[in-house]
């Protein structure tokens, strides 16, 4: 038979502020960080210093929670490179979703990679995107797909150290959407175990 819970009658916490600030001290105590919507400068940055702080009292694990659609390319690759050359373990688990960004830094993790059950994740080549009314010259768009390759390279070389994904997976889907259940994700490597 289960137990009631009391509930607390005490004062009611009016700033919505104040209760984000002590969830986040919470988790921040317990070595638990996250990556929520998009992968952008300033999120990765707050992200990086906290992982930072955490790295530098200990070198216990730190678990990454990731729910994200994606984002930027070059932050993706400064936190990459950041979870890389910590000392700490970074544990991740992919809660809902890991789109793109989500997906490269889910596999770089340097600790156990895991999944909900129920989450998916996504697979696509970097995307060259452009402004509306922005017009280049032929050359330019020349060199814009260039460096867009160049950057699908580093990420595809990511990947092929971390999962079980292979050079035939990436020239079969150079052009297409590839979603992962955590099933999936688990049988080509992405992730070490589903939760």
């Amino acid at each position: 038979m289960a137990t009631k819970r009391k509930k607390n009658k005490g004062n009611i916490v009016e700033s919505g502020e104040h209760v984000e600030s002590e969830i986040d001290r919470v988790m921040f105590n317990n070595r638990v960080v996250e990556l929520r919507g998009d992968v952008t400068e300033d999120n990765v940055n707050q992200l990086m210093r906290k992982l930072d702080v955490l790295d530098a009292f200990s070198t216990d694990p730190i678990t990454l929670r990731i729910s994200t659609y994606g984002g930027e390319f070059y932050p993706t690759l400064a936190l990459i490179g950041f979870i890389r050359r910590m000392d700490s373990k970074v544990n991740c688990i992919v809660q809902g979703y890991a789109f793109s960004a989500g997906l490269y830094i889910a596999a770089a993790c340097t600790g156990v990679r895991s999944i909900q059950r129920e989450s998916v994740m996504l697979y696509h080549e970097v995307l060259l995107v452009r402004e509306e009314g922005d017009v280049k010259r032929l050359k330019e768009l020349s060199d814009s797909v260039r460096h867009t390759e160049k950057q699908m390279d580093f990420i595809k070389e990511i990947l092929l150290k971390k999962t079980k994904l292979n050079k035939t997976f990436f020239e079969h889907n150079r052009n297409n959407d590839v979603v992962f259940t955590a099933f999936e994700a688990l049988e080509q490597g992405i992730v070490d175990k589903i939760v």
